[in-house]
């Protein structure tokens, strides 16, 4: 076991941060093994970590091997394949966090209390690009923040979630989602950096001068749930996720993440599977919007994460109104 030299002022290594403190040298293909326990500062949907929390310890990981390259220039475009749902892990659970690394990139994988699956699995490319993400993306992105569209309603928040939880004792991104009307299609929106609030309630977690990736795909993974459930009616678990970044972004900088439901296949008293697509924006200064950011991802719906958004979101006001929004099914 050897201790880390810690990035400065990170989130996810340092002697306060939430990710990995101490690893281990696997002997095989110059390997990194950590561990973490996910305890309620971790979780998402009650009782089950957020993904973000799994796929940022993943990365925090990958950035210590020494292939990891030490300029933007040699990293990005950055492409990331996440794939979840070989085990499920719950609040209280230990998990152990192993990456390798390979030619132009790397590959990493969490496994619960020593179980034979992994409960997330990542592949990671430096230098290459993903034109279908970016496509689909730039199909719905408004050219500059006038032509954000409508917005429709607020969306509720949970007590708890790393992401939305506004009544969390431990440090979370207290991130408040918005519906919008964007040119005829329903989007769901994140904003961060346009309120003061959010230099302590989101730009916290960082690493340097730059936010840490588990910001990054906390909310974009929240994002795209949110804009599966307005296609669908449901909430769901993350099975699937591909992510592209072209750079970092700085702390302070203002940006919008987006989530767009894409595709329905099945039925909820089945097997539901819905798909999202997503991204992030940067406000320039001018207005104008940047695109920093790709993603799309595939969601398993579940009946009993649909029930518990009914009773654990709030205000109930907003509930409502989402679930009208998304379809028939209205919460009792």
């Amino acid at each position: 076991m050897k201790h880390l030299s810690a990035h400065e002022n990170c989130i996810g290594c340092s002697k306060n941060g939430m990710l990995i403190h101490e690893v281990d040298v696997l002997p095989e293909n110059k390997g990194l093994k950590s561990a973490m326990m996910m305890d309620r500062k971790r979780e998402g949907w009650a009782g089950i970590p957020h993904g973000g929390i799994g796929m940022g310890a993943i990365m925090e990981l990958i950035s210590f091997h020494e292939n990891y390259p030490t300029t933007a220039n040699a990293l990005f475009p950055l492409q990331i394949h996440f794939r979840m749902g070989g085990a499920s892990a719950r609040i209280g659970d230990r998990v152990v966090i192993r990456t390798w690394p390979r030619e132009g990139g790397a590959e990493g994988e969490i496994s619960v209390n020593g179980a034979a699956h992994a409960y997330i699995s990542a592949s990671v490319s430096f230098r290459k690009d993903e034109k279908s993400l970016r496509e689909t993306f730039a199909s719905y992105m408004p050219a500059s923040i006038d032509d954000l569209g409508q917005i429709k309603t607020d969306v509720p928040n949970d007590k708890n979630c790393f992401v939305c939880g506004l009544e969390r004792q431990e440090p979370g991104l207290r991130r408040r989602f918005q519906v919008i009307d964007g040119n005829g299609q329903t989007l769901a929106i994140a904003p961060v950096g346009f309120a003061e609030s959010d230099r302590e309630d989101f730009f916290w977690c960082r690493r340097g001068d730059v936010l840490h990736p588990l910001a990054l795909l906390a909310l974009l993974d929240e994002t795209m749930g949110w804009g599966g459930f307005l296609l669908s009616g449901h909430g769901g678990v993350s099975v699937r996720f591909s992510f592209l970044f072209t750079r970092d972004i700085q702390i302070h900088e203002k940006f919008i993440v987006f989530g767009r439901g894409e595709q329905l296949k099945g039925n909820v008293g089945k097997r539901l599977m819905f798909w999202s697509s997503g991204g992030i924006a940067v406000v320039k200064e001018n207005g104008a919007l940047e695109a920093i950011a790709a993603s799309s991802g595939q969601f398993l719906a579940l009946t009993e994460l649909t029930e518990q958004m009914k009773v654990n979101l709030f205000p109930s006001e907003l509930t409502r109104k989402v679930f009208q929004i998304a379809g028939p099914s209205l919460p009792k």
